[in-house]
Parts: C-alpha cells; structure tokens; sequence
C-alpha cells in the first residue's frame, strides 16, 4: 500500500494563491510633470545663449549676404543683356550704312570712278559686320536665359518680356561713402564674420564655465494609483523637490582642452573679421 504525503501540508492550494496574487502583473497609472531650474552661478547658460543669438544673427547675414550676391549678379545680367541687345541695333545700323557704300562703291565702280579694290574692301567690311550679329544673338539669348535662372524660372520664360530692346540702366552720378566705419557695417559679409566673433568669444565663456559645479533645483508633481479612476484622488498626490549638484572632478583635462579649443577658434574667427575690413 502506497501512502502519498503533501510537503505543503494542508492549506497548500492557500500559499499557492498567496503566492499567485504577489507575482501577477500589476498595472500601475501614473500622471505628472516635472522642472529643472539650474541656478546660473558661473555664467555657462548665460553665455550659451548669448552664443545661440550670435550664431542667429550670423545665419541672418549669411541669408543677407547670398541675396545682395544674387541682386548684384541679376544687375549685372540684365546690364549685359541690354548693352548686347544696344550693340545689336547699332551694328544692324552700321551694316544698313555699309550696303549703301557698297552700292555706291559698285556703282562708281561700273563707271570706272573706283577700282575692284575698294568694292572687295566695301564688301568685307559689310561681311564683317554681318559675322558679329550671331555673337551679339548668343549673348543676348544666353542673357536672357541666365535672369530667368537667377529669378527662379526655367530658360526661356522670360523671353516675351525681354527680348524687346530697352535703355541700359543708368549710373548713379554719385554713390554715398560716408565715414568707412559706417560703410563697413553695410555689408552683409562683414557683420556676419563679426556675429561669428562675438558667438566665438561666447563660446570661451561656455567652456570655462563647464570647469565649475553646476547646481540645478528639480521636482516633480503628480497623481499616481493603481487604477485611472484614482488619478484625481488627493491620496494619489506625490511630489519631490531638492537640489543637485554636478562637479567635474575626473574631467579637468578634457576641459581644459575645451577652452584652448574656444580660445583657438576665437582668434581664428578674429582673423577672419580682421581680413574682411
């Protein structure tokens, strides 16, 4: 006769429910933020910003500089094209007067007042002429083309517009200098090489102050429970509040290293400014 022993004893199927209910999967809902205010002892997030708003300020010129590059180029072409297209109207007026002569030449030539020489020298002259009528339709045509390029239209959209002749743009009799200091701070160029200075000299102020603590206040606040219908219950409520500090203490040559960087790359950017006035 076999005799089978439980080794939980009697209340087994009790314990194995406890047990159960303590490793089943529990669903926990939580709601909140939280903050970080870091106190600004040492300047490294004043600093920070300053550099953001220089290199702000330096993609502004950029854009500033590109658009008076593209206005200056815009001139220039529509210049070529109008002085090509003037070119054009006086050499078509030299050809219509040099068939005269050559007529006249022939004419005279027929009645034995001239030589053959000078028809053959009318006639090249005319010929000479007529040869540079298709350089003069090249550069209008090419003209033309690059304006509707530089103003964002495909070749040949503004042919309509353009090929009938028109003024070459007039010369202002007189540009006003001013004092060079003011003149220099009209170029888009220049201000931008000085935004990326001031950003650079920033950027000096950041790297030192990445050598010292940095303190931060944080905290949070928000509902936790186990169901969402509790969510709104005061009991749910928790929150945390405290300060925190960070000191560098295994980094000093890596910072170090940092501010000859910034140091570096200011007086590149010094340079750079110093070159373009």
């Amino acid at each position: 006769m076999c005799i089978k022993v439980n080794a939980l004893g009697p209340d087994s199927a009790g314990v194995t429910g406890a047990l159960n209910s303590l490793t089943a999967p529990v669903s926990l809902f939580q709601d909140g933020f939280d903050a970080s205010w870091e106190l600004d002892l040492f300047g490294r997030v004043r600093r920070s910003v300053e550099s953001v708003n220089a290199q702000t300020e330096s993609a502004i010129e950029n854009h500033n500089d590109a658009l008076v590059s593209l206005e200056a180029e815009v001139a220039q072409t529509y210049s070529q094209l109008r002085g090509a297209q003037l070119l054009k109207r006086i050499t078509l007026a030299e050809i219509d007067s040099g068939q005269q002569i050559l007529n006249l030449t022939r004419e005279q030539a027929r009645v034995g007042l001239t030589s053959e020489s000078d028809v053959q020298s009318a006639t090249a002259q005319v010929g000479s002429l007529q040869a540079q009528l298709s350089q003069f339709d090249a550069q209008i045509v090419q003209a033309m083309n690059g304006l509707a390029v530089l103003t964002g239209s495909a070749p040949g959209a503004l042919d309509a517009e353009l090929e009938v002749p028109g003024a070459v743009p007039p010369v202002p009799p007189s540009v006003p200098i001013g004092l060079p200091s003011t003149s220099a701070r009209r170029r888009p160029d220049i201000r931008r090489a000085e935004s990326d200075l001031h950003a650079a000299t920033a950027e000096i102020g950041v790297a030192v102050a990445q050598m010292y603590p940095d303190v931060s206040l944080t905290g949070n606040v928000g509902t936790r429970a186990l169901e969402a219908k509790y969510l709104a219950h005061w009991s749910s409520l928790f929150w945390t509040v405290g300060p925190s500090i960070s000191l560098p203490i295994f980094e000093g040559g890596a910072l170090r290293a940092n501010v000859r960087i910034a140091k570096a790359q200011a007086g590149e950017a010094a340079l750079q400014y110093a070159r373009r006035c």
